[in-house]
């Protein structure tokens, strides 16, 4: 391996680790003003820079599903009515029979 081979290979690394640095800080909302153009210029310009940032944010939003709450069981409200908010009481059963979207649009 020659010189340059070596000194492109030390610089990718720091580029790597740059856009590691940055783009945690960016899904943890701690990016700082100065940060976001720095991200946005690596982003643009390199290609691996941007695989990086993209394995980062797929990383987050893997940690994301496997950490999430287990939807909460769904049970039959039995008839009883819905309130759309304190404003809004339409009376409608909770399982009231609604058109179906070919029905709406005839």
């Amino acid at each position: 391996m020659d010189r340059n081979s070596r000194e492109n290979g030390g610089e990718e690394q720091l580029i790597r680790e740059r856009v590691q640095e940055l783009s945690w800080a960016l899904v943890d909302e701690h990016l700082n003003a100065d940060e976001l153009p720095l991200l946005e210029n690596l982003l643009l310009s390199d290609e691996n820079a941007r695989r990086t940032y993209l394995e980062c944010v797929q990383m987050h939003s893997d940690l994301l599903a496997h950490f999430a709450a287990p939807p909460k069981k769904v049970t039959p409200n039995n008839g009883t009515k819905v309130q759309a908010s304190r404003h809004l009481d339409f009376g409608l059963p909770f399982n009231s029979q609604s058109r179906t979207s070919d029905e709406a649009l005839q």
